[in-house]
This record gives structure tokens, sequence and C-alpha cells, in this order.
């Protein structure tokens, strides 16, 4: 049941950080550079792009072997941009224009 609810959670975060950047946007952006404002969606999608370009996942080194830290960080690393390209691709297909 915990991680139903921690699923749950993050998807209610992605949602509302997508609101705050599609908020910030139409305050700072559009009117400083006359451009189109952002749905929540597209807002979402350039949150992954950012999280994906610049977030380091890391294994706590608690582990002894250094290539086992190794190849655990190079399968967190894959596993993230696995699920930005799922995620990026589910919000693409259902809630873009």
């Amino acid at each position: 049941m915990a991680k139903l609810g921690m699923f749950l959670f993050g998807i209610i975060l992605v949602v509302w950080q997508g609101f705050v950047l599609q908020t910030l946007w139409g305050w700072f952006i559009v009117p400083t550079f006359e451009i189109a404002k952002l749905s929540v969606a597209a807002a979402v999608g350039i949150i992954m792009i950012v999280t994906f370009l610049t977030k380091n996942w890391k294994v706590k080194e608690i582990l002894d072997d250094d290539d086992l830290i190794y190849f655990s960080n190079m399968v967190i690393a894959a596993a993230h941009a696995l699920l930005c390209l799922i995620g990026g691709g589910v919000i693409s297909v259902f809630f873009m224009p």
C-alpha cells in the first residue's frame, strides 16, 4: 500500500511541478519574450528534459565493490532515461495537441 501511495504522490508532484512551471512561464517568459504560453503537459515535458539532463542519480557508496557501484550507477542512469522516454511518450501522445 505504501508503494501505491508513493506512486500516486509522484504523479501529483509531477502535475504540481508542471502547473508551477506553466504559471511562472506565463508570468515572466511570455511577457518578456512575447512567446506562446505553456500547457501543463508541455511544462511537465520540459521538467522531464531538464531533470534528465541535470539529475545525478547515484548509488549510495555503501557497497564495497567499486565495479558494482559503477555498474549500479550505469543501470540507474539507463533506467532513468527509459522512464523519461516512456513518460515523455505518454505525455506527447495523450496530452499534447
